[in-house]
C-alpha cells in the first residue's frame, strides 16, 4: 500500500544546499551495532542509548555552500553550524587574476556539481558511543564535527583531488570511507590515534624510506590526520588489465557483514575490494579488485549499494548518445536504477569458511576486467527533467541525487530527486526487468539484421512522490528518516514531509 505524506515545513537559509543525511540509528541498533557488543558487554546501558536516540531522533546534518548545519526537525535536539573559509576552493570558483576577481558565470543547474558544496555522513566511534559525529567534506579534506559539543574533533587529508562522497559502515560505523577525484577511494578507522611520523616502506634502489605520497597510498613528508582516526587502506587506481577506476571515484558502500567495498564512477566501472585487515602503522594498499564491470551503465554511475548479501543496487546520470540515423545528432537517454547480483561471492566467501577468510585475497583475470559473474535483476528508467525546467540546454547533465535508507517494516527504501520532485519506493517492490525488443532497422532488407534494445520500465510510474512548492527550484539532495516516515530534501530551501496516517486502515 503507497504511504502519503504532508509538508510539515520548509525553512530557508538564505544560502544553497546540496547534500542531506538523517540521523541514521534507533532503539533497535543497540543490538545490531559492533555485532551486538553492547548487549553482550553493556558499557552502556540501553536506557543510556535510548535516551540518547530520543535526543538525535529528527536530526539533519545539512551541507551547504562551505557551511555545515546541524538541524532538528523534532524534539528539543541540539543544532549548530560551522564555516569553513578556504581560499583555494573560493579562488578555483571565482576565478583569480591579476586584477579585479571575476565571478563565476556557471549556471544556476550546474553550479552544485563543484565541490566547495560540502558531502555530509554521520558516524559513531564504540569509543564514545552517546556522542554521534557529523562527517563533512571540504574539497580534498575531511572533518569529524561532534554534535554535543559543537566543535570539530579531527581532520583528514590525503585525497588529491576532490571528494566526491562519504560512506559509512552500516554496522560498523567507526569505519567510514570517501571517494575522489584523483581515482582512489581512502578507508579510515575512528578508533585508532593519528600516526605522528611516516613510516613508509624501502622502494630500492633507495636505501631510505618512500615519500611518494598519497597518490600511492603511503604517508606524505607531513601530517595527514589531525585529532582521533586515521587513513588505514587506500584503493588505487586501475587500468585495463589490473582493474579499478580510470577516472573520478563518485560513490562507494560497505557490505554489511563480509569485508567488502563497492565503488562506481565517472568511467562506467562498478567494482568490488576486498578490504584489507587493518594494519598496525601504515597504510595498506588493494590494486585489484574482486569484480570490475563498465558494461552494466551506460553513462557514469553516480552511486552504489549493497541491499543484500549478494544484491547492488546501482545509479547512472543521463547522457546523450548518437542517432542511428545521423551519427552527426544527438539523442538524450535518460539515467537508470539497475538492480543485480553478483554472482562471485560464493566463489571468494564460501559459506564454510567465512569464520576464517583469508588474506591477501587474489582475484582472478576473467573478474579484474569486465567480468561477467553478474546478473541483472530489474531495470528502471528514470525521469527526465524538462529543458525549461533547468533553463539550459544540457539538461540531461543534471546530477540527480538517490539514497538508501532502511525500515523495519519495508526493508531499504529508495528516495531519489528529479527536478522539484521526490520520489520514494521499496527496493521489495521492483518487478523483474522486461525482455528485449527486436527492432528491425532502416537496412534491413539489404542486411536481414535485426537489433536487439533493450527495455527499461519507468521508475515514477509506481513511486510514491511529494513535490516542493516552488516548481522553480531544483531537488539537489534528499534522504528518508525516522523509520521511514520522514522525507527530506534540500535545494534553495530545507523541505521536510511526515507520513500521514491512512484512515481506511
Amino acid at each position: 500500500m503507497a504511504s502519503s505524506y504532508t509538508q510539515a515545513s520548509a525553512v530557508d537559509f538564505n544560502t544553497p544546499l546540496k547534500t542531506v543525511a538523517c540521523f541514521p540509528w534507533d532503539e533497535s541498533s543497540y543490538h545490531k551495532l559492533w555485532d551486538g557488543a553492547f548487549s553482550s558487554e553493556p558499557s552502556i546501558s540501553f536506557d543510556d542509548w535510548r535516551a540518547m536516540v530520543s535526543d538525535y531522533a529528527g536530526m539533519l546534518a545539512i551541507g551547504g555552500k562551505c557551511q555545515l548545519h546541524v538541524r532538528s526537525v523534532s524534539g528539543e535536539a541540539r543544532s549548530g553550524s560551522v564555516t569553513f573559509n578556504n581560499k583555494e576552493f573560493k579562488d578555483k570558483l571565482k576565478g583569480k587574476g591579476k586584477g579585479k576577481e571575476k565571478e563565476s558565470k556557471t549556471p544556476k543547474y550546474e553550479l552544485r556539481t563543484h565541490t566547495d558544496y560540502l558531502h555530509v555522513a554521520w558516524a559513531l566511534s564504540p569509543q564514545a558511543p552517546l556522542d554521534p559525529l557529523v562527517l563533512c567534506s571540504v574539497s580534498g579534506l575531511l572533518y569529524a564535527y561532534c554534535v554535543r559539543d559543537n566543535k570539530l574533533i579531527a581532520a583528514f587529508r590525503g585525497h588529491g583531488g576532490e571528494i566526491t562522497s562519504i560512506a559509512v559502515h552500516r554496522t560498523k560505523p567507526h569505519l567510514f570511507c570517501t571517494t575522489s577525484r584523483d581515482m582512489t577511494t581512502r578507508l579510515y578507522d575512528l578508533t585508532l590515534e593519528a600516526i605522528e611520523k611516516p613510516n613508509n616502506p624501502v622502494w630500492p634502489p633507495d636505501p631510505l624510506p618512500s615519500f611518494a605520497g598519497s597518490p600511492h597510498g603511503l604517508h606524505s613528508g607531513e601530517k595527514d590526520e589531525f585529532g582521533t582516526g586515521r587513513c588505514v587502506a587506500v584503493f588505487t587506481a586501475g587500468h585495463e588489465i589490473t582493474g579499478g577506476h580510470c577516472s573520478d571515484v563518485l560513490g562507494a558502500d560497505f557490505h554489511p557483514t563480509l569485508p567488502l567495498l563497492v565503488t562506481c564512477g565517472m568511467d562506467r566501472m562498478i567494482c568490488i575490494w576486498r578490504i584489507p585487515p587493518t594494519p598496525e602503522d601504515h597504510i595498506a594498499r588493494e590494486f585489484t579488485p574482486l569484480f570490475s564491470n563498465a558494461l552494466i551503465h551506460r553513462a557514469r554511475v553516480l552511486s552504489v549499494t549493497w541491499v543484500s548479501e549478494d544484491l547492488i543496487l546501482s545509479h547512472s546520470s543521463a547522457t546523450f548518445i548518437k542517432q542511428e540515423e545521423d551519427v552527426l545528432k544527438l539523442r538524450n537517454v535518460p539515467g537508470s536504477i539497475i538492480l543485480f547480483r553478483w554472482h562471485g561471492l560464493r566463489t571468494y566467501f564460501p559459506l564454510e569458511f567465512r569464520h576464517c577468510i583469508p588474506y591477501p585475497m587474489q582475484g582472478i583475470a576473467a573478474d579484474s576486467s569486465n567480468s561477467r559473474s553478474y546478473h541483472i535483476l530489474a531495470r528502471y528508467q528514470l525521469p527526465m527533467v524538462a529543458e525549461s525546467h533547468l533553463g539550459g540546454p544540457f539538461q540531461t547533465q543534471y546530477s540527480p541525487c538517490l539514497t538508501i535508507s532502511w525500515t523495519t517494516n519495508a526493508g531499504p527504501v529508495l528516495t531519489y530527486a528529479s527536478g522539484f520532485t521526490v520520489y520514494t519506493m521499496p527496493v521489495g517492490l521492483f518487478e523483474p526487468k522486461t525482455p528485449p525488443q527486436r527492432v528491425r532497422p532502416s537496412d534491413y532488407e539489404k542486411t536481414g539484421e535485426v537489433l536487439i534494445v533493450p527495455t527499461e520500465r519507468v521508475f515514477a510510474e509506481k513511486a510514491n512522490k511529494v513535490e516542493v512548492d516552488n516548481v522553480e527550484e531544483i531537488v539537489w539532495g534528499c534522504c528518508t528518516g525516522m523509520d521511514g516516515q520522514m522525507i527530506v530534501a534540500v535545494g534553495d530551501a530545507l523541505h521536510v514531509w511526515l507520513e500521514v496516517e491512512d484512515e481506511a486502515s
